[in-house]
């Protein structure tokens, strides 16, 4: 069975952990650093990693609460 990645939702890969920014049928891209930056469009710099579709059974699925403190932006408080 293959492993369906969701937008928007946080995972662990390898040593990054994020959130899932992009998803197409080759790839996704995951959010790894937030920082604010007013020079943006949106006021927020991210930095984001490429992972093939190969890999993603090697994900794992991370509970919100544990990236609290990576993206505090997010207002996570659940």
């Amino acid at each position: 069975m293959e492993h369906k990645v969701k937008l928007n939702h946080f995972y662990r890969h390898k040593s990054d952990l994020g959130y899932i920014a992009f998803i197409c049928k080759d790839y996704c891209t995951m959010v790894v650093r937030e920082e604010e930056d007013k020079e943006t469009i949106n006021g927020v710099r991210q930095t984001k990693v490429l992972i093939n579709r190969s890999e993603w059974d090697n994900m794992k699925t991370v509970n919100k609460k544990e990236v609290a403190d990576v993206f505090p932006h997010l207002d996570i408080k659940q």
